[in-house]
């Protein structure tokens, strides 16, 4: 593994995305679709479906939606420059089938920009729901199953979400503010937080890498990394970190980089850190996974497939993206702001919107 040096902030980074729950909480967050947004959002159902086109074979060139590319130039800001998130509402989702829901989600997706791989499959949209796979199994990972899925970012600039379908019950989602947990550590912990600015070994689940990287089943990233004075956060599944060490070349974690793990999750968990929400059907997230980590809950769902809780995911690549770390380079496929960069490397090779 290649030797790289690590910027450790002395004092509490004052970037934007440092909020803690009880300022948020105040905040205009949750938002709703403009009437004139939606409408658009409606005639690109109908464009779509009189022209045959479906998610993800379509760009910019076959529709028209201008002012949904405006609205996404202003989230995309909120994104990088704001809270980091965002949740709108205000899509009527009994009024579409599935496969309009995701035309207009892939539209508002490319309004944001490029979509890259979110599986080994090479898939450019994804659908959270309960497949009924073992969480035991090295290669199923948590949105598979109704498993809580922890505190965590993902491998690209902006995750976005669309919920068709919410549970029986359960399945609440959280968002915790990275920069906020990131300063609790540096004032109570600053030695745990030395062992986070380290390249801690993380089980790839079966995935392969990019050719950059090479295809040993396991990778190593810091949580926390800042560069250009910008705290950008790369947290994993917590499992995945201890999972990695049933590889016996994967380095042994030790018991300070263990505590500083364990230290992470308790801070995510800490009501201060982290507002909690249900996305109801027709619901958009989006997060900027550089300062904003989010999880779910466990759920119950209901016995009829067709009512079953269902998510759309997108992985995207933006053009307001930040410089990242160097050791980001070979995962991220590049660390310089604005590239097409992260996914997750497919055995074929689809190519990106």
């Amino acid at each position: 593994m290649a030797e790289y040096s690590f910027e450790i902030p002395t004092q509490s980074v004052e970037n934007p995305g440092n909020w803690q729950a009880d300022v948020i909480e105040c905040e205009p967050w949750h938002i709703r679709f403009t009437p004139d947004v939606l409408d658009e959002l409606a005639c690109v159902a109908a464009q779509t479906k009189a022209k045959g086109l479906q998610a993800p074979r379509f760009s910019h060139d076959d529709i028209n939606a201008p002012l949904v590319r405006q609205n996404m130039q202003s989230v995309l800001d909120e994104l990088e420059n704001g809270r980091g998130f965002v949740v709108i509402s205000g899509l009527d989702r009994a009024g579409y089938s599935q496969s309009e829901l995701e035309n207009i989600f892939w539209v508002i997706g490319l309004a944001l920009g490029r979509s890259v791989p979110i599986s080994a499959d090479g898939a450019l949209i994804g659908h959270v729901t309960d497949l009924g796979f073992d969480l035991s199994k090295p290669t199923v990972r948590n949105y598979q199953t109704r498993e809580e899925l922890s505190f965590h970012n993902d491998t690209c600039d902006v995750l976005g979400l669309m919920c068709l379908n919410k549970a029986k019950s359960g399945g609440t989602s959280a968002i915790a503010s990275a920069i906020a947990v990131h300063n609790e550590i540096l004032q109570t912990r600053p030695d745990l937080l030395r062992e986070l600015y380290s390249p801690l070994p993380i089980d790839r689940r079966g995935e392969q890498g990019w050719p950059a990287e090479g295809d040993s089943p396991w990778f190593a990233l810091p949580v926390f990394s800042y560069i250009d004075g910008k705290l950008s956060a790369r947290y994993t599944v917590h499992d995945y970190y201890y999972q990695s060490q049933r590889f016996d070349d994967a380095p042994r974690l030790s018991e300070s980089q263990q505590e500083a793990l364990e230290y992470l999750r308790n801070v995510c968990l800490d009501e201060r850190f982290h507002v909690n929400f249900q996305l109801e059907p027709g619901d958009v997230q989006l997060v900027n996974n550089y300062c904003v980590f989010h999880s779910r809950t466990h759920y119950e769902d209901y016995p009829e497939p067709d009512r079953r809780r269902h998510l759309l995911r997108l992985w995207l690549s933006v053009s307001n993206s930040r410089r990242l770390h160097p050791i980001f380079t070979s995962r991220y496929r590049s660390a310089e702001p604005g590239a097409l960069r992260g996914g997750i490397a497919p055995r074929s090779n689809p190519t990106s919107a």
